[in-house]
């Protein structure tokens, strides 16, 4: 879930104005590296955890001077938990397609066979690719009447 929360807030970091890389051509040392520079740019006198601007705010216009309240985005709720109407149908999707890596694949008794293993790693960088990250899901594996995951022979 790393990728997906940096993808959103660095997403609403570029919307708001501040120089960030795209985060779809971020790598994990752009999100190390830049996010010093904005993701601790927080409300001011919010109480012991104070929020990240850029997770929270949807204009820093309504910061005002004193930097105490902002109006509030549908990604975090609070500067730590997710707005479930805004995000949890990507996070249902990538769980469902993950689960469905290790069932629909046919997990066998035997653990330790190394092409299912690659087969099942493969999946799930799929899903995770697909469903806990930014990028938009793609048409095909939307209404297609099949189960996510659901592969072959």
């Amino acid at each position: 879930y790393g990728t997906y929360y940096n993808h959103i807030v660095w997403s609403n970091g570029l919307h708001l104005g501040y120089n960030v890389t795209p985060p779809l051509h971020a790598t994990q040392a752009t999100f190390d590296d830049e996010a010093p520079g904005f993701v601790f740019d927080r409300l001011e006198d919010a109480g012991e955890w104070a929020p990240s601007i850029p997770m929270v705010c949807s204009d820093k216009a309504s910061l005002g001077s004193d930097r105490r309240k902002c109006n509030r985005n549908y990604l975090f709720s609070d500067g730590m938990h997710t707005c479930p109407e805004s995000l949890a149908s990507r996070y249902a999707a990538g769980l469902a397609c993950l689960i469905g890596c290790v069932y629909n694949n046919g997990r066998s008794e035997n653990d330790d066979d190394p092409e299912q293993e690659s087969k099942i790693r493969a999946c799930e960088r799929e899903c995770n690719e697909q469903f806990l990250s930014a990028v938009p899901v793609e048409e095909s594996w939307v209404d297609t009447n099949t189960t996510l995951a659901s592969f072959s022979g």
